[in-house]
């Protein structure tokens, strides 16, 4: 198998992986876990923002901005009070 041929299989291997976590991630947002919570759960587990975008359909900055705001302490919730 020449170098060409083991990068194409990669890309392959990835696209069908991408298509099965896609498909699990599906079945808990018909569950009722929001958007926002999977992408927590993702980035948790280690993934990039580009490679949660690439599995969700969405850009890359789409998938930034969430963890931004997942990552901002809630003030609503006892986060940072300056005053």
């Amino acid at each position: 198998m020449t170098k060409e041929n083991e990068e194409i299989n990669v890309e392959e291997v990835t696209k069908r992986l991408d298509v099965i976590i896609y498909l699990l991630l599906e079945q808990k947002r018909q569950a009722g876990v929001s958007k926002k919570q999977i992408i927590n759960e993702l980035s948790t587990l280690g993934l990039k923002d580009w490679e949660i975008a690439r599995i969700l359909g969405k850009t890359r900055s789409y998938v930034s901005s969430e963890l931004t705001q997942i990552k901002k302490p809630n003030k609503k919730q006892g986060g940072d009070k300056s005053e």
